[in-house]
């Protein structure tokens, strides 16, 4: 076996290597640029899902606020209703007292 054809024997041997780790290689290329498409996906459906929620979240805000709102404005009108109710009553307690003090005292009449 002279050098040229051992040179030849390894050449060969190279490109059959060479084609079999190409095919590995396109075949490991493809699996990875599906695993990347897959995980764009799944981003993609997760950022969707983050803004759906984010905007119900917004919304439920709005609507608390409001709730509070209204809470206020009655706890406020409830507050007068009971300021009222109270001078109504001492109004009332001294109207009585009034009217007790105007009356003539009766005597007893003792046996």
């Amino acid at each position: 076996m002279c050098a040229f054809e051992l040179c030849g024997d390894r050449r060969r041997h190279f490109l059959a290597l060479k084609e079999k780790s190409a095919g590995l290689f396109r075949g490991r290329t493809a699996s990875i640029q599906k695993a990347m498409e897959e995980a764009r996906k799944a981003s993609e459906d997760a950022n969707c899902r983050l803004a759906e929620v984010e905007a119900r979240l917004s919304r439920l805000g709005v609507e608390i606020d409001g709730m509070l709102a209204v809470a206020e404005k009655d706890a406020v009108a409830e507050e007068q209703r009971i300021k009222q109710a109270a001078v109504e009553d001492a109004r009332k307690i001294v109207e009585g007292q009034n009217r007790k003090s105007r009356r003539p005292q009766r005597r007893r009449v003792e046996n």
